[in-house]
């Protein structure tokens, strides 16, 4: 494993640089994987900065888009199941883990 290093500016203090998921080699590859292993265990990893980030209100449904512009619903059933429906689908057609 590669060390965890700070760094330092000229003035000696010391930060950590900020980066996104696209410079880290097969970032998405690794989180897909994790997800689909175990939904509801990264959720309950997540559920307290999620209610963080909606004031206390954890959305029953999270609305994602797919990289050719297509946009899903994504939501958990007790069960801890992902059910992923297309937006606009009126017929139904779930897709689920």
């Amino acid at each position: 494993m590669t060390e965890i290093r700070p760094i330092a500016g000229n003035d000696k203090v010391v930060f950590y640089p900020v980066t996104h998921s696209q410079a880290v080699k097969e970032f998405d590859t690794g989180v897909t994987k994790a997800i689909a292993s175990s939904p509801t265990e990264i959720f309950n990893l997540l559920k307290s900065d999620i209610a963080t980030w909606y004031g206390e209100q954890i959305p029953k449904t999270i609305k994602m888009q797919s990289p050719d512009g297509a946009v899903f619903l994504v939501s958990i059933g007790d069960d801890g199941k992902l059910a992923v429906t297309k937006e606009g689908d009126s017929d139904g057609n779930t897709t689920s883990n």
